[in-house]
C-alpha cells in the first residue's frame, strides 16, 4: 500500500509539472508571436462583443476584459483576447464585494468604449493570426516571456521531484541469487584426530 501511494504521489507531481510546462510553452509562444507582430501591418477592427469581470487573486481583485473583434474583408476573420487593462483599479476582496451593479456597468462601458476604436496587427502570410495593437506597442511580450520561463522552471522542477521520489523496487534476480550463494556456502567441517 505504501508503494502504491508513493507511485501516486510521483504521478501527481509529474502531471502537475507537465501542466506547468505546457502553460509555460504557451506563454513563450505568445511572446514570440507578439514580437513578430511588431512588423505586421495595422488593420482596422470591429468590436463584436466586450465584457468586463472581476478577476480575484490571492489577496486582491482587478478587472479582466474579454473582447471579440472582426476584421479583414467582409469582417470574415475573428479574434478574441482576454487581458487586464493597465489602468484597471485594484481592490481588496472586501472592497470588491461592495461594488454595485451600476459601478460595474460604468467600468465595463469605459473599458469597452475604448476598444471600439481598437486596431489589430495582422500577419500578411496568415490572416488568421492577429494581436491587439495595444498589446504589441505596450511590450506585453516581456510579461509573457517571463511567465513562460517561470512556468517552465516550475514544471521542470516538479517533474524532476516526482521522478526522484518515484519508488524503485530492488531487482529480484540479483537478490535471490545472492541469498542462494549465502545458503550454499556452508562452513566446512574439519575432522579432528
Amino acid at each position: 500500500m505504501k508503494f502504491f501511494f508513493s507511485c501516486l504521489r510521483s504521478a501527481i507531481l509529474g502531471l502537475v509539472g507537465l501542466i506547468f510546462l505546457f502553460i509555460g510553452l504557451l506563454c513563450i509562444g505568445d511572446a514570440i508571436t507578439l514580437l513578430q507582430a511588431r512588423s505586421w501591418p495595422v488593420v482596422a477592427a470591429h468590436l463584436d462583443e466586450c465584457t468586463a469581470q472581476l478577476r480575484y487573486g490571492k489577496s486582491d481583485a482587478s478587472w479582466q476584459l474579454t473582447a471579440e473583434f472582426s476584421y479583414g474583408p467582409r469582417l470574415a476573420q475573428h479574434f478574441e483576447d482576454v487581458w487586464t487593462p493597465d489602468d484597471s483599479p485594484t481592490y481588496t476582496k472586501s472592497q470588491a464585494a461592495l461594488i454595485s451593479a451600476s459601478e460595474a456597468s460604468a467600468i465595463t462601458k469605459r473599458f469597452c468604449d475604448r476598444q471600439a476604436a481598437a486596431t489589430l496587427r495582422v500577419s500578411t502570410t496568415d490572416p488568421s493570426r492577429a494581436r491587439r495593437s495595444e498589446a504589441v506597442d505596450a511590450g506585453d511580450w516581456k510579461g509573457d516571456l517571463g511567465g513562460g520561463f517561470i512556468g517552465m522552471l516550475m514544471g521542470g522542477a516538479m517533474c524532476a521531484i516526482g521522478w526522484t521520489l518515484f519508488p524503485r523496487q530492488p531487482k529480484l534476480g540479483k537478490t535471490m541469487r545472492a541469498r542462494a550463494r549465502l545458503r550454499g556456502a556452508a562452513p566446512r567441517k574439519t575432522r579432528t584426530r
